[in-house]
Protein backbone atom coordinates (compact mmCIF):
# COMPACT_ATOMS: atom_id res chain seq x y z
CA UNK A 1 0.00 0.00 0.00
CA UNK A 2 3.07 2.32 0.61
CA UNK A 3 3.99 1.72 -2.86
CA UNK A 4 0.72 2.96 -4.18
CA UNK A 5 0.74 5.88 -1.75
CA UNK A 6 4.49 7.00 -3.13
CA UNK A 7 3.29 6.62 -6.50
CA UNK A 8 0.34 8.81 -6.52
CA UNK A 9 2.98 11.40 -4.18
CA UNK A 10 5.06 11.15 -7.30
CA UNK A 11 2.61 11.64 -9.99
CA UNK A 12 1.58 15.41 -7.93
CA UNK A 13 4.96 16.13 -6.90
CA UNK A 14 5.91 19.04 -9.73
CA UNK A 15 1.75 20.35 -9.82
CA UNK A 16 0.91 23.54 -7.44
CA UNK A 17 -0.44 21.92 -3.96
CA UNK A 18 -3.81 24.24 -4.42
CA UNK A 19 -7.06 22.56 -2.98
CA UNK A 20 -8.16 21.41 -6.21
CA UNK A 21 -4.95 19.59 -6.85
CA UNK A 22 -5.20 17.91 -3.46
CA UNK A 23 -8.94 17.08 -3.65
CA UNK A 24 -7.73 15.08 -7.05
CA UNK A 25 -4.86 13.44 -5.01
CA UNK A 26 -6.97 12.18 -2.38
CA UNK A 27 -9.50 10.86 -4.83
CA UNK A 28 -6.77 8.77 -6.90
CA UNK A 29 -5.13 7.67 -3.76
CA UNK A 30 -8.91 6.40 -3.07
CA UNK A 31 -9.91 4.81 -6.29
CA UNK A 32 -6.20 3.04 -6.38
CA UNK A 33 -6.53 1.82 -2.95
CA UNK A 34 -10.18 0.19 -3.36
CA UNK A 35 -8.71 -1.26 -6.74
CA UNK A 36 -5.76 -2.85 -4.74
CA UNK A 37 -8.28 -3.68 -2.09
CA UNK A 38 -10.58 -5.65 -4.82
CA UNK A 39 -7.66 -7.72 -6.37
CA UNK A 40 -6.47 -8.77 -3.29
CA UNK A 41 -9.78 -10.17 -2.26
CA UNK A 42 -9.90 -12.06 -6.04
CA UNK A 43 -6.67 -13.47 -4.41
CA UNK A 44 -4.43 -11.57 -5.80
CA UNK A 45 -0.72 -11.47 -4.77
CA UNK A 46 0.18 -7.73 -3.01
CA UNK A 47 3.07 -7.06 -6.11
CA UNK A 48 0.64 -8.22 -8.30
CA UNK A 49 -2.43 -6.06 -6.91
CA UNK A 50 -0.08 -2.95 -7.10
CA UNK A 51 1.22 -3.79 -10.51
CA UNK A 52 -2.44 -3.96 -11.63
CA UNK A 53 -3.43 -1.01 -10.18
CA UNK A 54 -0.94 1.36 -11.52
CA UNK A 55 -1.52 -0.54 -14.91
CA UNK A 56 -5.05 0.88 -14.74
CA UNK A 57 -4.19 3.91 -14.07
CA UNK A 58 -1.75 4.38 -16.67
CA UNK A 59 1.39 6.57 -16.55
CA UNK A 60 2.32 9.60 -15.03
CA UNK A 61 1.62 11.96 -17.81
CA UNK A 62 -1.53 10.11 -19.21
CA UNK A 63 -3.20 10.63 -15.34
CA UNK A 64 -1.89 14.39 -15.61
CA UNK A 65 -3.42 14.76 -19.21
CA UNK A 66 -6.36 12.76 -18.02
CA UNK A 67 -7.08 15.01 -14.92
CA UNK A 68 -6.38 18.69 -16.97
CA UNK A 69 -3.24 19.28 -14.83
CA UNK A 70 -0.86 20.04 -17.81
CA UNK A 71 -1.44 23.80 -17.86
CA UNK A 72 -1.19 24.21 -14.29
CA UNK A 73 2.41 22.24 -14.05
CA UNK A 74 5.10 24.29 -12.64
CA UNK A 75 8.75 24.58 -12.03
CA UNK A 76 10.97 24.54 -9.11
CA UNK A 77 11.64 27.84 -9.03
CA UNK A 78 7.60 28.29 -7.91
CA UNK A 79 7.34 25.90 -5.49
CA UNK A 80 9.45 24.35 -2.54
CA UNK A 81 9.39 21.20 -1.45
CA UNK A 82 9.66 20.76 2.45
CA UNK A 83 10.82 18.03 4.77
CA UNK A 84 9.06 17.25 7.97
CA UNK A 85 11.39 18.52 10.02
CA UNK A 86 11.78 21.39 8.17
CA UNK A 87 7.98 22.02 7.84
CA UNK A 88 8.18 21.59 11.85
CA UNK A 89 11.23 24.01 12.23
CA UNK A 90 8.84 26.83 10.33
CA UNK A 91 6.23 26.32 12.41
CA UNK A 92 7.47 26.12 15.80
CA UNK A 93 9.75 29.51 14.78
CA UNK A 94 6.85 31.34 13.94
CA UNK A 95 5.21 30.47 17.02
CA UNK A 96 8.47 31.69 19.07
CA UNK A 97 8.06 34.92 16.89
CA UNK A 98 4.62 35.46 17.38
CA UNK A 99 4.74 35.21 21.15
CA UNK A 100 7.93 37.52 21.01
CA UNK A 101 6.10 40.06 18.60
CA UNK A 102 2.91 39.66 20.94
CA UNK A 103 4.82 40.43 23.99
CA UNK A 104 6.45 43.29 22.28
CA UNK A 105 3.44 44.88 21.10
CA UNK A 106 1.72 44.43 24.93
CA UNK A 107 5.05 46.03 26.16
CA UNK A 108 4.67 49.16 24.13
CA UNK A 109 1.37 49.58 25.30
CA UNK A 110 2.12 49.20 29.22
CA UNK A 111 4.70 51.96 28.70
CA UNK A 112 2.01 53.91 27.27
CA UNK A 113 -0.45 52.99 29.94
CA UNK A 114 2.54 53.94 32.34
CA UNK A 115 3.09 56.98 31.09
CA UNK A 116 -1.27 57.98 31.95
CA UNK A 117 -1.41 56.48 35.35
CA UNK A 118 1.96 58.49 36.34
CA UNK A 119 2.23 61.41 34.06
CA UNK A 120 0.37 65.01 33.83
CA UNK A 121 0.13 67.20 37.16
CA UNK A 122 -1.39 63.60 39.14
CA UNK A 123 2.39 63.38 40.37
CA UNK A 124 5.34 64.57 40.27
CA UNK A 125 8.34 63.11 40.81
CA UNK A 126 11.75 64.72 40.24
CA UNK A 127 12.94 67.05 37.55
CA UNK A 128 10.57 67.86 34.65
CA UNK A 129 11.44 66.25 31.37
CA UNK A 130 9.26 68.55 29.42
CA UNK A 131 7.05 71.70 30.87
CA UNK A 132 4.79 72.56 27.54
CA UNK A 133 1.57 73.00 28.75
CA UNK A 134 2.06 70.88 32.19
CA UNK A 135 4.84 68.44 33.81
CA UNK A 136 5.77 65.69 31.82
CA UNK A 137 7.44 63.82 34.98
CA UNK A 138 10.67 61.65 35.15
CA UNK A 139 8.86 59.00 36.66
CA UNK A 140 6.01 58.26 33.28
CA UNK A 141 8.77 59.21 30.89
CA UNK A 142 10.80 55.84 32.21
CA UNK A 143 7.94 53.77 31.69
CA UNK A 144 7.28 55.14 28.14
CA UNK A 145 11.06 55.20 26.92
CA UNK A 146 11.94 52.06 28.74
CA UNK A 147 8.76 50.14 27.00
CA UNK A 148 10.29 51.39 23.72
CA UNK A 149 14.04 50.44 24.00
CA UNK A 150 12.84 47.27 25.30
CA UNK A 151 10.39 46.39 22.34
CA UNK A 152 12.12 47.43 19.44
CA UNK A 153 15.13 44.98 19.32
CA UNK A 154 12.24 42.28 19.74
CA UNK A 155 10.78 43.21 16.57
CA UNK A 156 13.79 43.14 15.03
CA UNK A 157 15.05 40.29 16.32
CA UNK A 158 11.93 38.31 15.70
CA UNK A 159 11.24 39.73 11.88
CA UNK A 160 15.48 38.69 11.00
CA UNK A 161 14.60 35.45 12.06
CA UNK A 162 11.08 35.44 10.15
CA UNK A 163 12.98 36.96 7.27
CA UNK A 164 14.72 33.59 6.46
CA UNK A 165 11.27 31.84 5.20
CA UNK A 166 10.04 34.65 3.84
CA UNK A 167 10.06 32.50 0.46
CA UNK A 168 7.18 30.04 2.35
CA UNK A 169 4.59 32.94 1.82
CA UNK A 170 5.27 33.46 -1.72
CA UNK A 171 5.74 29.79 -3.24
CA UNK A 172 3.58 27.12 -3.14
CA UNK A 173 4.90 24.25 -0.25
CA UNK A 174 4.76 20.59 -1.17
CA UNK A 175 5.21 18.38 1.34
CA UNK A 176 4.65 14.20 1.06
CA UNK A 177 1.52 12.52 1.80
CA UNK A 178 2.81 11.72 5.67
CA UNK A 179 4.09 15.00 6.53
CA UNK A 180 0.62 16.91 5.12
CA UNK A 181 -1.71 14.37 7.26
CA UNK A 182 0.40 15.27 10.15
CA UNK A 183 0.54 19.27 9.90
CA UNK A 184 -3.14 19.21 8.82
CA UNK A 185 -4.25 16.86 11.72
CA UNK A 186 -2.40 19.66 13.92
CA UNK A 187 -3.75 22.65 12.37
CA UNK A 188 -7.89 20.92 12.85
CA UNK A 189 -6.59 20.71 16.89
CA UNK A 190 -4.75 24.14 17.02
CA UNK A 191 -8.16 25.66 15.53
CA UNK A 192 -10.11 25.26 19.18
CA UNK A 193 -7.36 27.32 20.79
CA UNK A 194 -7.25 29.56 18.22
CA UNK A 195 -10.68 30.32 18.82
CA UNK A 196 -10.34 30.78 22.42
CA UNK A 197 -7.40 32.80 22.14
CA UNK A 198 -9.25 35.15 19.84
CA UNK A 199 -12.36 35.52 22.02
CA UNK A 200 -9.82 36.07 25.38
CA UNK A 201 -8.68 38.65 23.26
CA UNK A 202 -11.62 40.79 22.48
CA UNK A 203 -13.14 39.59 26.14
CA UNK A 204 -10.30 41.59 27.72
CA UNK A 205 -11.18 44.18 25.30
CA UNK A 206 -14.25 44.79 26.57
CA UNK A 207 -13.50 44.82 30.15
CA UNK A 208 -11.19 47.43 29.40
CA UNK A 209 -13.91 49.51 27.89
CA UNK A 210 -16.53 48.58 30.28
CA UNK A 211 -14.34 50.04 33.04
CA UNK A 212 -13.81 53.33 31.40
CA UNK A 213 -17.44 53.59 30.94
CA UNK A 214 -18.05 52.42 34.50
CA UNK A 215 -15.55 55.39 35.71
CA UNK A 216 -17.18 57.84 33.53
CA UNK A 217 -20.75 57.61 34.16
CA UNK A 218 -19.26 57.88 37.54
CA UNK A 219 -18.30 61.21 37.01
CA UNK A 220 -14.94 62.75 38.04
CA UNK A 221 -11.34 62.67 36.88
CA UNK A 222 -8.86 59.75 36.78
CA UNK A 223 -6.16 58.34 35.54
CA UNK A 224 -6.27 54.56 36.14
CA UNK A 225 -9.24 53.29 33.76
CA UNK A 226 -7.60 54.79 30.51
CA UNK A 227 -4.46 53.40 31.10
CA UNK A 228 -5.98 49.76 32.39
CA UNK A 229 -7.36 50.47 29.01
CA UNK A 230 -4.29 50.66 27.53
CA UNK A 231 -2.97 47.37 29.21
CA UNK A 232 -5.92 45.79 28.24
CA UNK A 233 -5.54 46.49 24.75
CA UNK A 234 -2.19 45.22 25.00
CA UNK A 235 -3.04 41.70 26.33
CA UNK A 236 -6.00 41.56 23.72
CA UNK A 237 -3.32 42.20 20.56
CA UNK A 238 -0.63 39.70 22.59
CA UNK A 239 -4.14 37.15 21.99
CA UNK A 240 -4.69 38.27 18.44
CA UNK A 241 -1.06 38.61 17.10
CA UNK A 242 0.27 34.78 19.05
CA UNK A 243 -2.82 32.95 17.49
CA UNK A 244 -2.80 35.24 14.10
CA UNK A 245 0.60 33.86 12.91
CA UNK A 246 0.43 30.68 14.42
CA UNK A 247 -2.90 29.84 12.54
CA UNK A 248 -1.35 32.02 9.08
CA UNK A 249 1.82 29.66 9.43
CA UNK A 250 -0.62 26.50 9.48
CA UNK A 251 -2.28 28.18 5.95
CA UNK A 252 1.57 29.31 4.81
CA UNK A 253 2.50 25.40 4.80
CA UNK A 254 -1.02 24.03 3.45
CA UNK A 255 -1.02 26.46 1.23
CA UNK A 256 -4.84 27.43 2.39
CA UNK A 257 -6.91 30.03 3.46
CA UNK A 258 -5.56 33.67 2.57
CA UNK A 259 -2.77 31.39 1.29
CA UNK A 260 -3.90 29.21 -1.29
CA UNK A 261 -3.16 32.05 -3.87
CA UNK A 262 0.26 33.07 -2.95
CA UNK A 263 1.28 35.54 -5.50
CA UNK A 264 -1.60 37.56 -4.35
CA UNK A 265 -0.66 37.30 -0.66
CA UNK A 266 2.39 38.07 -0.26
CA UNK A 267 1.72 41.05 -2.12
CA UNK A 268 -1.12 42.27 -0.38
CA UNK A 269 1.30 41.85 3.04
CA UNK A 270 4.12 43.83 1.66
CA UNK A 271 1.50 46.82 0.86
CA UNK A 272 0.37 46.61 4.19
CA UNK A 273 4.11 46.58 6.06
CA UNK A 274 4.88 49.48 3.77
CA UNK A 275 1.69 50.98 4.98
CA UNK A 276 2.34 49.96 8.43
CA UNK A 277 6.08 51.21 8.48
CA UNK A 278 4.30 54.60 7.99
CA UNK A 279 1.23 54.19 9.85
CA UNK A 280 2.06 53.62 13.33
CA UNK A 281 5.16 55.77 13.26
CA UNK A 282 2.29 58.82 12.77
CA UNK A 283 0.08 57.80 15.01
CA UNK A 284 3.05 57.49 17.71
CA UNK A 285 3.77 61.16 16.95
CA UNK A 286 0.57 62.52 16.96
CA UNK A 287 -0.05 60.88 20.40
CA UNK A 288 3.48 62.53 21.39
CA UNK A 289 2.28 66.17 19.86
CA UNK A 290 -1.19 65.84 21.22
CA UNK A 291 0.00 65.07 25.10
CA UNK A 292 2.98 67.36 25.19
CA UNK A 293 1.88 70.63 23.51
CA UNK A 294 -1.95 70.05 24.65
CA UNK A 295 -1.46 68.67 28.04
CA UNK A 296 -4.12 66.24 27.09
CA UNK A 297 -2.52 62.67 28.90
CA UNK A 298 -5.82 61.89 29.94
CA UNK A 299 -7.62 62.00 26.94
CA UNK A 300 -5.11 61.68 24.28
CA UNK A 301 -5.10 57.13 24.58
CA UNK A 302 -7.90 57.44 22.64
CA UNK A 303 -5.84 56.98 19.88
CA UNK A 304 -4.84 53.84 19.95
CA UNK A 305 -7.74 52.32 20.05
CA UNK A 306 -9.05 54.49 17.34
CA UNK A 307 -6.13 53.93 15.30
CA UNK A 308 -6.54 49.85 15.40
CA UNK A 309 -9.50 50.11 14.18
CA UNK A 310 -8.48 52.42 10.84
CA UNK A 311 -5.58 49.84 10.52
CA UNK A 312 -7.59 47.07 10.89
CA UNK A 313 -10.15 48.96 7.81
CA UNK A 314 -7.24 49.47 6.12
CA UNK A 315 -5.66 45.91 6.09
CA UNK A 316 -9.22 44.68 4.69
CA UNK A 317 -9.31 47.28 1.59
CA UNK A 318 -5.69 46.14 0.44
CA UNK A 319 -6.36 42.84 0.57
CA UNK A 320 -9.78 42.91 -1.18
CA UNK A 321 -8.14 45.65 -3.80
CA UNK A 322 -4.91 42.72 -4.22
CA UNK A 323 -6.69 39.90 -4.46
CA UNK A 324 -9.30 41.56 -7.13
CA UNK A 325 -6.56 42.12 -9.40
Amino acid sequence: METIRNYVENVFADFPQNPRVLQLKREMLQGMEEKYNELRQYGKSEHEAIAGVIADFGSMDEIAQELGLNTEKIDDTNSIRLTQSEAEEYLTQNRKSGRWIGIGVWIILAGVSGLIMFGGEIIAIGPAVFSIGGNFNALSSIFLFSAIAIAVPIFIVNGMRLNAYEDYAKKNIILDTTTRKEIENQNKLYNSRFAIKISVGVGSILVGVAIVTAFAAIGGYYQAPPAFLLFAIGFGVFNFVTAGMTKGSYDVILNQGDYAHKAATFKSEKLIGTISSIYWPVATAIFLAWGFLGNAWHISWVIWPIAGVLFAAVTGIVNAITKNQ
